[in-house]
């Protein structure tokens, strides 16, 4: 087997495949093991696929299956700040001022010198801040769900209790 290359690998699925792509999809989801019976032009295998392999193709299927595109890069690599951008959902200047302000805990090195120069950002960081996003808005959401369930007095800062409508004493 040959090294892997650090070049983008973008696969997407070609007309007529989206129908078998499902069937594979379906039949990893929840998968715990698989086993798989290559038949290529130079010959056969047949194989256990671990749990690791399983789950990223599974992930994979599931886009492919979907007509989606997939960019598959080693988790180390360095990404240009419009790719880091991009899987952020954020355009690159927004991206470079959120690095300069010292807002998007991301660091970034220099490639090249002078005018000419270029940033890397390291994929691993921007999958870190982006699940952290996706935590703090999870958080912000059940906050904001909570503050409307509980009504604030807004006099006292305290929490109001329910009025009673029946007039009845309930302390006794």
């Amino acid at each position: 087997m040959e090294n892997p290359s650090s070049d983008n690998a973008l696969v997407a699925p070609a007309d007529g495949e989206l129908e078998i792509l499902r069937a594979i999809a379906d039949a990893l989801a929840d998968a715990s093991t698989a086993r798989i019976d290559l038949q290529t032009s130079t010959g056969a295998a047949s194989f256990e696929l671990p749990p690791s392999a399983i789950d990223g193709l599974e992930q994979l299927v599931t886009y492919l299956a979907a007509d989606k595109a997939v960019a598959m890069r080693p988790y180390g690599d360095s990404l240009t700040t419009g790719q880091a951008a991009e899987l952020l959902g954020m355009s690159r200047q927004h991206l470079v001022n959120l690095v300069d302000s010292g807002a998007l805990p991301i660091s970034a090195r220099k490639v090249g010198t002078g005018e000419g120069s270029h940033r890397r950002i390291a994929l691993a960081d921007v999958v870190a801040y982006n699940e952290l996003r996706d935590v703090e808005a999870e958080l912000a959401s059940a906050k904001s769900e909570q503050d409307r369930a509980i009504p604030l007095n807004t006099d006292s800062k305290s929490y109001s209790t329910p009025k009673n409508p029946t007039g009845i004493n309930l302390k006794s």
